[in-house]
């Protein structure tokens, strides 16, 4: 196999693994962390945070409306 068969591959899944575990919280918006659908975090401050996919779920909802 040649070098670029497995670079590729590799590369690729860890760029969506990276895109999995990022999320964003802006100021007018809450956020909720959710593992295996229980509450575990809710207090973010704006910005970006990171998590561990799969296991990890995260709800944002507006603020505002609160």
């Amino acid at each position: 196999m040649s070098r670029t068969q497995i670079l590729l591959p590799a590369s690729f899944s860890l760029l969506i693994l990276a895109y999995l575990s990022v999320f964003y919280v802006q100021e007018h918006e809450k956020a909720i962390l959710f593992r295996l659908g229980e509450r575990v975090v809710s207090d973010f401050k704006p910005g970006l945070h990171v998590m561990t996919p799969i296991i990890n779920n995260v709800s944002t909802f507006d603020a505002r409306v609160l």
